[in-house]
């Protein structure tokens, strides 16, 4: 068996192929230019008085909008900051959920800050509460100021990260407002997981909040049975403002389970998003209205993606509808007005109108906002 086929059967396809992403050799000899996904910055925290490393993704096109947008912490995001940016990429693109900054959280020693403490020696003091200090207190407060952040933050972790996740959604609350939590271990730690959810939700808390779980059906079977318990702590007390999913992989194993979660995660979180119509027309009132109840949802200000206008302003044109492309294409305007691409696709429906003048006009609004618009540019020595 070779050696490539040998790595498939160990990990399995998909986490071969982001293994190998991850640690790609340099291609610098064969290749112009490097593809970035993110920055890598520092912040100093007082609380731990030493320099925390990051990772920060941004929506691809942040530098040229005035949205706001949600924020996904991952811990350890030396990781797995990669791999959640992928996917939160793919689905918004795809408009399973809205555009997100992703915060990767370097945890060089996760068995010190990521360590919940066992239930009957837990005494405040332990380093996992500096932790959850540093993201409440510091981190958080640091991506606010930095960036334009929409107030709805979710919080990632694997195995140990992952107990952590729920360790703060029990013990805090208020810090994050979704989890997505790939394989913990319930009994880990004298069972203090099950034991905080058991008075946690006996006081009536978390409040307003999403949890998705998972496990690999090849995990230990005594993890399993931890989170069946957990299970029935939350049938039992059936906490009304926790919205909880679970789901087992029954082919995986542990180390299998964070991209799975990951996608499947963020799906949950944000069920819902992406709207059907009914029938095969286009009506951007139910477009509007779809997005608003969004807002009303997740409490933040949720515009219509500018990708899909555009993508139903040409589905009119090819439908030969015009004036309800016209309609769309405007509307995009006035939502992103420094897009170049809404000036340069509402400049071609003009000229498709036979309104050149105004086609012309917005052909120039696009190349002032982007003047390297080659469209633009070639568009415009043929109808001048």
């Amino acid at each position: 068996m070779s050696a490539i086929f040998k790595k498939i059967r160990k990990f399995g396809f998909i986490s071969f192929l982001f293994l190998n992403l991850l640690f790609i050799p340099s291609l610098a000899g064969d290749c112009d230019k490097t593809v970035d996904i993110g920055c890598k910055t520092t912040l100093y925290s007082r609380i731990f008085d030493e320099e925390r490393f990051l990772q920060i993704h941004l929506p691809e096109f942040y530098q040229g909008s005035e949205n706001v947008y949600p924020v996904i912490y991952v811990n350890m995001g030396e990781l797995f900051f990669t791999q959640v940016s992928a996917v939160a990429d793919f689905l918004s693109m795809n408009d399973r959920m809205p555009e997100c900054i992703v915060v990767g959280i370097e945890v060089p020693n996760p068995g010190e800050d990521l360590a919940i403490p066992r239930w009957r020696n837990r005494d405040g003091t332990e380093r996992i509460n500096l932790y959850q200090k540093f993201l409440a207190e510091e981190l958080i407060p640091y991506i606010n100021e930095n960036y334009r952040t929409a107030g709805y933050n979710i919080l990632y972790g694997y195995s140990i990260g992952s107990a952590f996740a729920l360790y703060t959604l029990l013990k805090v609350g208020d810090t994050f407002d979704a989890y997505i939590a790939s394989s913990p271990n319930f009994y880990w730690r004298d069972s203090t997981l099950l034991k905080l959810a058991d008075s946690t939700f006996r006081a009536g808390t978390p409040n307003d909040k999403k949890l998705f779980f998972c496990i690999g059906g090849r995990e230990r079977a005594d993890w399993i049975k931890s989170q069946e318990d957990f299970i029935g702590i939350l049938s039992e007390f059936n906490p009304q403002r926790l919205v909880w999913d679970r789901t087992v992989y029954p082919d995986d194993e542990h180390m299998e389970t964070p991209l799975l979660s990951i996608y499947d995660g963020l799906k949950f979180i944000f069920s819902g998003w992406k709207i059907f119509p009914e029938g095969n027309g286009i009506d951007l009132t139910l477009y509007k209205a779809h997005y608003d109840s969004l807002r009303l949802n997740y409490g933040y200000p949720v515009k219509i993606p500018e990708n899909l206008l555009n993508t139903l302003g040409f589905t009119l044109l090819q439908q030969k509808q015009l004036d309800k492309a016209l309609e769309v294409f405007t509307f995009c305007i006035n939502n992103y007005p420094k897009s170049f691409n809404a000036y340069d696709s509402y400049g071609l429906a003009l000229l498709i109108k036979g309104d050149t003048l105004s086609a012309i006009i917005n052909y120039e609004k696009s190349l002032k906002l982007n003047p390297e618009n080659v469209g633009a540019i070639e568009m415009l020595k043929k109808i001048r």
